[in-house]
């Protein structure tokens, strides 16, 4: 009976630990692609609910990725699938806060720059609804609504 409760012991230490572990990987592009298809979303003339979410998620990942990288847990192993964007976005700054505000006016204007049009005839109305309407064509090519935040 006793080498029972200590198998059982053992493998719930062992599961324990073993879900304590990170996929750090996975939190990083979750939290890319969630903040990407957030941006665009924001970009259309009626933003989806989704968008919201997708931008909560994003940052509740990018929060928990950054964090980590602080603390020096991210090793080449684990955060060698993550997308080369949340590098070229990442700054380091006085706080956490500070480094996700940058990184988040990153996506933004990437997003705005790849759905403005610059024309010489159009008023910016014209413009304007342009970019709405390939915002909202990027936003479903990308099946930003199918993602579970």
């Amino acid at each position: 009976m006793k080498s029972l409760r200590f198998s059982l012991l053992l493998a719930i230490g062992f599961t324990e630990s073993v879900a304590a572990e990170e996929d750090y990987n996975a939190l990083g592009r979750l939290g890319y692609v969630h903040w990407d298809c957030a941006a665009y979303g924001f970009l259309m003339k009626e933003p989806p609910i989704r968008a919201t979410q997708l931008f909560e998620s994003g940052h509740e990942k990018l929060r928990h990725f950054l964090d980590a990288g602080g603390k020096g847990l991210l090793t080449k192993e684990n955060s060698n699938d993550v997308p080369i964007g949340l590098s070229l976005y990442y700054v380091s700054g006085p706080s956490l806060d500070f480094s996700l505000g940058y990184m988040w006016s990153k996506f933004a204007d990437e997003a705005y720059k790849s759905t403005w049009t610059e024309l010489e005839n159009p008023s910016f109305d014209t413009q304007k609804e342009m970019q709405h309407t390939k915002a909202a064509t990027v936003f479903r090519g990308k099946n930003c609504e199918l993602l579970t935040p």
